[in-house]
C-alpha cells in the first residue's frame, strides 16, 4: 500500500485461537498491544512517517493508567520520528525542536492540548534566547501619544511571543485559567514572564507587529471590543515589557490621506 494512502494507524491487542494457537491470531481488541506489534509500528512509522494513532480496547478494559502508558509508548515513537526528520537549523542546541509543536498538531496522540503546551514551551525558549533590549518607558509613550498617535508606532520587544488559543493551554509554564485566551511571553530583563491576553490586547499586539501606527492599533482593539479601556490595555502591556522602541509612522499617515 502506498504511504500516501495511510491517514491513520490503529493499534490493538490480540488473542490466540483456542485450537490453532499462535498460528491464528484474532484481532480481539481485549488486551494490551503486544511487543511484536509495537516493533511493527516502529518500523512502519520509520518508513512512512508519523500518522495519527488510535489505540483500541473494546473489552477487558484496564485501569486508565495502563491505557495512558500505552499512549506514552506511541507518543515516544512519534516524537522520535519528529526528531529524526527535523535537524537543527543552527549551531545553538536551544533552537532544536522548533518544528515540534507543528508536528504534534499533525498527530492525535495526547489530544490537541499537547500541541498547545509544546507551542508555549517553545515560546518560552525563544523568549529566553532572544536579543536583549531595554523595555520601553511608559511615560515616554504617554508623552508621544498625547502629541499625535497617528505618527508613532510601537515596536514589540525582541523576546515577545504571543498566540491565541481556542482552548485552555494548561502548560506548566503558564497557570490555567480556563477558556479561550491569548498568551504573551516576554523577557524584558533577566527572566521570562507570562500573562493572559484578552481579544482586544491580542489584536493590539498583532497590529503593532504589523508596523502600524498607535492610532491604527488602538482601532484594531476597538474593532474587537468597543468597550476597551485603551489606557489600561496600554499600561498593562508596557508594564509587562512588551515593547522596546518607538518608530516613526508618519509615512503610514501620509499614505492614508
Amino acid at each position: 500500500m502506498p504511504a500516501a494512502l495511510v491517514d491513520e494507524i490503529h493499534l490493538a491487542g490480540h488473542s490466540r485461537d483456542p485450537r490453532l494457537g499462535a498460528s491464528l491470531l484474532i484481532d480481539s481488541h481485549d488486551d494490551a498491544v503486544a511487543p511484536c506489534v509495537w516493533a511493527l509500528y516502529r518500523r512502519l512509522v520509520a518508513r512512512i512517517g508519523a500518522r495519527p494513532t488510535l489505540i483500541e480496547r473494546d473489552s477487558r478494559v484496564p485501569l486508565f493508567d495502563e491505557l495512558l502508558a500505552e499512549c506514552a509508548i506511541a507518543a515516544g515513537v512519534l516524537a522520535r520520528c519528529a526528531s529524526d526528520s527535523a535537524s537543527p537549523t543552527g549551531p545553538c542546541l536551544l533552537e532544536y525542536g522548533e518544528h515540534f509543536p507543528a508536528f504534534l498538531e499533525t498527530v492525535a496522540v495526547g489530544g490537541p492540548r499537547v500541541a498547545d503546551v509544546a507551542r508555549i514551551d517553545r515560546f518560552w525558549t525563544e523568549a529566553h534566547i532572544a536579543d536583549d533590549a531595554q523595555p520601553l518607558d511608559s511615560q515616554a509613550v504617554v508623552a508621544l501619544a498625547a502629541s499625535d498617535p497617528r505618527s508613532i508606532a510601537l515596536v514589540p520587544h525582541p523576546s515577545a511571543r504571543w498566540a491565541w488559543f481556542d482552548r485552555d493551554p494548561a502548560s506548566p509554564r503558564f497557570e490555567p485559567e480556563g477558556g479561550a485566551r491569548g498568551v504573551l511571553l516576554v523577557r524584558p530583563r533577566d527572566r521570562v514572564a507570562s500573562m493572559s491576553l484578552d481579544p482586544a490586547s491580542f489584536a493590539f499586539l498583532d497590529a503593532c507587529a504589523g508596523g502600524h501606527s498607535l492610532a491604527h492599533c488602538a482601532q484594531a482593539a476597538f474593532d474587537v471590543d468597543p468597550d476597551t479601556d485603551l489606557a489600561a490595555l496600554l499600561a498593562k502591556l508596557l508594564d509587562a515589557g512588551a515593547f522596546s522602541g518607538v518608530r516613526d509612522a508618519s509615512a503610514e499617515r501620509e499614505a492614508r490621506r
